[in-house]
């Protein structure tokens, strides 16, 4: 390819491809979590890191405040009944929960206090109907329809009489598995109620909108079911991986940290110029905090460059500060949600620039480069973790051009 750098990159960290951990990392998580791979929920153990179709999975901590999730047993669920018509989304031999509508439990959710936005989530499997609908009471009754009938998913809401055909992805997940299995859910704001945590089956009317009588979903075949497992309700921006819970207390799904220090990582950084690329994709900003897609510092705050997004703005930004100097800094355009976005940034005294996606970069000619020794990625030693996939990282250990920084960002 024309332009492309001939120097190789002195570090190269594809996720993606490998389905592995540099030797030079060094990662650590608290608890166990869960993954999808070909359409199926697995589990990762501890200190286990976690891969992904789009590349390695970082999240921040969460809470599964739904206990007793993981079979279709009735410590879980109102209505309904345990079934092995089906097996649940991790191929294993748990019971699912079958019904012609079902519901978590009251008592088997610990509520939390203050002011918060939940996310409420069930997989779902097609086997017998497909057509599900969610019910929230928050600030008036509202309503949450998938059709998951088609090649393609419809998500629909509706306030009242007012139905949304074009709803906010900030506002839903619907996500397809293997085997029929879907995971699907919506955002709450804080409410005794946590929307209802009942799941419907409905149909559409002869003018193609949702049938609601008497204020819930409508319209299914009486002899069709609701095949549901795994419900989570969690506090949070977006909804993240799932969290297992076979007890009788919430549980915690603790923050993925993964970073190189010390010889691994003066190994290959060059202090004086360089270039450093990412690849990576994001699923939810967290809620008045950064998300930092890979954070290069001297274990504080004073001496750092990075690429990160805020959720108070509408931008991604790539900045370096060397003490109390802010130096070069660059915004562009958030990227969508769930797509995969390429960024470098070129750094030398006095001469640094960055492109995002094969944009034209801006040059800054008055920059200090910071003294730094260690790299986070998907992370900072303060926190602020991604919530979403690294699909590559890239280091050279020379300034490459502008017209460089566009050819390997397109």
């Amino acid at each position: 390819m024309s332009n492309y750098p001939t120097v190789r990159p002195s570090l190269t960290l594809d996720f993606q491809k490998s389905k592995q951990l540099d030797p030079r990392i060094a990662f650590s998580r608290a608890s166990s979590a869960t993954y999808v791979e070909d359409g199926v929920i697995k589990t990762a153990d501890e200190h286990q890191a976690r891969f992904e179709q789009e590349g390695l999975l970082i999240e921040e901590s969460r809470v599964n405040f739904v206990k007793a999730n993981t079979t279709g047993s009735d410590a879980g669920w109102d209505y309904g009944a345990e079934s092995t018509d089906v097996k649940p989304p991790t191929g294993g031999t748990d019971s699912v929960r079958k019904g012609e509508y079902l519901r978590l439990k009251r008592n088997n959710l610990t509520a939390p206090s203050g002011t918060y936005q939940a996310w409420i989530t069930m997989f779902v499997n097609t086997a017998s109907w497909s057509r599900f609908a969610f019910r929230t009471v928050t600030g008036g009754i509202y309503y949450f329809f998938f059709d998951l009938s088609g090649p393609t998913p419809r998500v629909e809401e509706r306030h009242g009489n007012n139905i949304i055909t074009d709803v906010n992805p900030e506002k839903y997940i619907c996500e397809q598995l293997a085997n029929g299995w879907w995971r699907i859910g919506y955002r709450n704001w804080n409410s005794i109620n946590f929307g209802y945590r009942q799941i419907w089956r409905f149909d559409w009317d002869a003018n193609d909108e949702p049938i609601v009588i008497g204020n819930f979903p409508a319209g299914a075949p009486a002899n069709t079911f609701i095949y549901a497992w795994g419900g989570q309700m969690e506090i949070g921006a977006k909804a993240s991986s799932f969290i297992p819970n076979n007890g009788t207390n919430s549980i915690t799904r603790a923050a993925d940290v993964c970073k190189i220090t010390g010889d691994d990582f003066s190994s290959w950084y060059n202090q004086s110029e360089g270039t450093v690329f990412a690849k990576s994709s994001y699923f939810g900003l967290s809620t008045g905090s950064l998300d930092i897609i890979y954070e290069i510092n001297d274990g504080g705050t004073a001496n750092r460059h990075h690429l990160m997004l805020r959720e108070a703005d509408d931008d991604l930004r790539i900045q370096t500060r060397s003490g109390s100097v802010n130096g070069f800094e660059q915004l562009f355009s958030r990227p969508a949600e769930n797509q995969l976005f390429s960024n470098a940034l070129g750094y030398k005294i006095n001469d640094c620039a960055s492109s995002l996606d094969g944009s034209n970069p801006v040059n800054d000619n008055s920059v200090q480069i910071p003294t730094v020794d260690r790299m986070f990625i998907g992370s900072r030693n303060l926190g602020d973790f991604l919530n979403g996939h690294i699909s590559r990282i890239a280091y050279y250990s020379e300034r490459l051009t502008d017209t460089q920084l566009e050819v390997i960002t397109s």
